[in-house]
């Protein structure tokens, strides 16, 4: 049986993995959206797109993460398990947020940088959690 105060640890750790995962996936998808929209002031767009892909990046992060790893924690199958989700759930987040919003052909580059923001975040916390487990 674990105690409290390791029970409050592990929920930290989830939650800074949430944190950072979030960040990865918000970078990810700036810098995908600049390069392909051919913005020359990619930097200048940073903290604009941390915010915002971050608030993108929260559903799945710090909803479908930790879901995810309640049926995956410690099981070789979270190394391929988190990106797959990280990947899906990118895709369907972006798509909700950006439907109606966008027209043209931006629409689907939103949707391809959720889908890669995903997939890296995913691969940064399924690796990590394995390692925790």
């Amino acid at each position: 049986m674990r105690s409290a105060a390791e029970r409050i640890s592990d929920l930290i750790y989830f939650w800074f993995l949430s944190f950072i995962a979030t960040l990865i996936a918000a970078l990810t998808g700036t810098f995908i959206v600049a390069l392909s929209t051919g913005s020359a002031g990619a930097v200048a767009i940073l903290p604009w797109g941390l915010f915002m892909g971050s608030k993108f990046a929260a559903p799945v992060t710090c909803g479908l993460f930790p879901l995810t790893a309640l049926f995956l924690a410690g099981r070789k199958a979270a190394t391929f398990g988190f990106p797959l989700v990280g990947l899906l759930g990118g895709a369907v987040t972006m798509w909700l947020w950006m439907e109606g919003r966008i027209d043209g052909m931006a629409g689907p580059v939103f949707v391809a940088a959720g889908m890669m923001g995903g997939l890296a975040s995913g691969v940064f916390y399924g690796r990590a959690l394995r390692e925790f487990a």
